[in-house]
């Protein structure tokens, strides 16, 4: 039988499976939990409560189904953490975890009867206009509705925003993110996801280089699969504890002063200098200033990081 646990999203524990209630699924991948995506939940939530004893929920893998059908499918916008915290925000109750290989050989029909009506007890699904399903996807949306009902199946259309210097509208996807993140366009990837790219992982040690430089900083990684931003330097603000603190982050591996480092984001924070070493801290990517490169001196490079800072300072006293 395919491995799907549910998780009562409200405790953030697995709950009891098969549980003893119906479902209306949303159905998706829900990389980033963009725009679109949550247009996607909204329906999923009001269409629940407009049906008798049934439940909201997501239905997606874990890890994403790209990882295993894309050869660069490893980078993701969202962790399951922060996709699981934001299906609850968005007023979803549950979520059921698939493991991809062991649905990856059912056909359509198959995925529909077994997984959904079957184990998951669902009543009415709701998902995007390109959802696709089964071996080899050969199901899709429509599929569906032919199946299921068309009073059980919502299909959303696509959702689209007005990216800066583009004349017509962008349909948003993970995929159009993808691409504006690798550019470090951090302001389309803001409109398309609603809110500021992020970053969460603990503060770590590191060579301390930024002190000794007069400009102290945190150092993060990125969790296993999380796609930073181009390399280059950022206008951030960085949540520690329930402050949000301005700050300039580089992405990137410090040419100047460590040829050996590897690719992580340091943020020096605006007038902050208290020790979170080992704390968990938020970053958002507010704007991109300029590209990482490679100075003659340390004083260039002081100097350069000097004006990063006045300008993030100008930023947010505006």
């Amino acid at each position: 039988m395919p491995s799907v646990c549910l998780i009562d999203l409200k405790s953030g524990l697995p709950a009891a499976f098969p549980a003893p209630c119906d479902f209306v699924l949303a159905l998706g991948n829900f990389d980033g939990v963009h725009l679109a995506h949550r247009a996607l939940l909204t329906a999923t939530v009001k269409k629940a409560a407009s049906l008798d004893g049934c439940h909201s929920a997501v239905f997606c893998f874990d890890p994403p189904s790209s990882d295993y059908l894309f050869r660069n499918g490893g980078e993701h916008l969202s962790t399951l953490r922060e996709k699981l915290d934001m299906f609850f925000a968005c007023g979803i109750e549950y979520a059921f975890l698939a493991d991809f290989p062991s649905l990856r050989d059912m056909t359509a029909e198959q995925f529909i009867e077994q997984i959904l009506r079957k184990m998951c007890r669902a009543k009415a699904v709701v998902c995007g206009f390109n959802f696709r399903f089964g071996q080899g996807g050969k199901g899709d949306a429509a599929m569906l509705a032919e199946t299921l009902g068309e009073l059980y199946t919502e299909i959303i259309a696509p959702y689209s925003v007005q990216l800066p210097n583009q004349t017509e509208q962008t349909v948003v996807s993970s995929t159009q993110i993808h691409a504006a993140l690798r550019q470090g366009d951090v302001d389309a990837a803001k409109l398309m996801l609603g809110q500021p790219y992020a970053l969460t992982a603990p503060v770590v040690r590191g060579k301390q280089l930024g002190r000794k430089l007069g400009i102290p900083t945190i150092n993060q990684y990125a969790p296993e699969g999380k796609l930073l931003p181009a390399a280059g330097i950022y206008i951030t603000r960085a949540k520690i504890g329930e402050n949000w603190i301005g700050g300039v982050s580089n992405v990137g591996v410090h040419p100047t002063v460590d040829k050996q480092a590897a690719l992580n984001c340091e943020t020096h924070l605006l007038d902050f200098d208290d020790n979170v070493y080992d704390r968990v801290v938020t970053i958002e990517f507010i704007k991109r200033l300029r590209d990482e490169k490679r100075f003659e001196t340390v004083e260039e490079l002081r100097k350069t990081i000097a004006g990063d800072i006045q300008k993030a300072t100008e930023y947010f006293n505006q």
